[in-house]
């Protein structure tokens, strides 16, 4: 995926997590729900999906092959950041609950 599609992706998450939180403050309980529910679900699948497959990335691993350091590293800082993405989607959508 380029880097173009990733920030488009990340952004509309972002939006509807802050517009789901908004909507739940203003106590508009069905367009909080309607809202909220996909980016919390598609961060949640892109987190759990990274989890079950970060050993494939590991050093000698099935997409590491030649241990390489950088695949490795870059693999941790990719989970880092989709667990930090995940962390506001959920604090952000269930802060915003009535």
């Amino acid at each position: 995926m380029s880097k173009r599609t990733q920030a488009i992706v990340v952004s509309a998450i972002l939006l509807l997590a802050i517009a789901s939180h908004l909507a739940g403050r203003m106590h508009w309980d069905a367009a909080w729900l309607a809202l909220g529910g996909p980016p919390f679900v598609v961060a949640g699948w892109a987190l759990l999906g990274h989890l079950v497959t970060l050993d494939d990335d590991s050093p000698g691993g099935f997409s590491n092959p030649d241990d390489s350091p950088s695949l490795w590293r870059n693999s941790l800082i990719e989970l880092l950041a989709k667990t930090l993405l995940f962390a506001f989607v959920a604090v952000a959508v269930i802060s915003g609950a009535s």
